[in-house]
């Protein structure tokens, strides 16, 4: 008696709906956040206090920030698939692109780099603010990008435009916008970098990390379709 052949389910993953999601959660966090600041304005205790919390972007407890992290951790898992899909030059560049991605989103949960401060005593500096991390994280990210070089030569042209496109966005918000939100506190402008500042920061950050994801989607997509292909002429 021959058995029943078992049924196969394809799920088939768009990259453009797939980074259209997300950036669209990206611009209803960034609306919460101003939210939350219209209706928790004021209030120390309370649901009103409470709601702020959880949607201001600046706070490393709320919802926005678990979200960068949650992206972050999905770009390094789709890194890792890729290990075994390249030429075997290529594994080392896939795995520091992975390490990265787990390293900010743990940073993007704990903090890493705002535990930092320690800096500014052994520096003893007098300041509103806390930028010194950038400087360790500028010369890691001179490392992975020497690192990374020939590794992105490697990579079809699409591919390596978009992570470019992503990579662009993200450093402006954490780097380029961090700078520009640490000298608006030194001069006191507090209004200016919780209302405009901090949301567009946060903003971007997310929307450069979705690119980044929608660059490693459209790259397995001609893998996956190429298997597919090969499954049928075989059978």
């Amino acid at each position: 008696m021959a058995l029943p052949e078992k049924s196969q389910i394809t799920v088939e993953v768009r990259p453009r709906t797939v980074v259209g999601i997300l950036v669209v959660i990206a611009g209803l966090l960034v609306l919460a956040h101003y939210g939350g600041l219209a209706v928790g304005d004021g209030f120390d205790q309370g649901w009103r206090s409470q709601l702020r919390r959880i949607t201001d972007l600046n706070d490393e407890t709320s919802i926005g920030t678990w979200y960068s992290s949650a992206l972050l951790l999905l770009t390094a898992a789709l890194a890792a698939l890729h290990l075994n899909r390249g030429h075997y030059q290529d594994r080392l560049g896939w795995a520091v692109v992975a390490g990265a991605a787990l390293f900010l989103s743990i940073d993007e949960a704990t903090a890493i780099h705002e535990r930092l401060d320690v800096l500014h005593e052994i520096l003893d500096l007098n300041t509103a603010t806390t930028f010194l991390w950038i400087v360790p994280y500028s010369l890691g990210l001179i490392g992975v990008i020497a690192v990374l070089r020939p590794f992105l030569g490697r990579l079809p042209a699409r591919t390596k435009r978009w992570l470019l496109i992503g990579v662009g966005l993200y450093l402006t918000a954490v780097l380029g916008l961090e700078l520009v939100a640490a000298g608006a506190r030194e001069l006191s402008w507090d209004t200016l970098v919780e209302d405009v500042l901090i949301p567009i920061e946060e903003g971007l950050e997310m929307v450069g990390i979705s690119v980044f994801i929608f660059a490693l989607l459209d790259l397995a997509r001609p893998t996956v379709d190429a298997e597919r292909v090969k499954a049928a002429l075989t059978r």
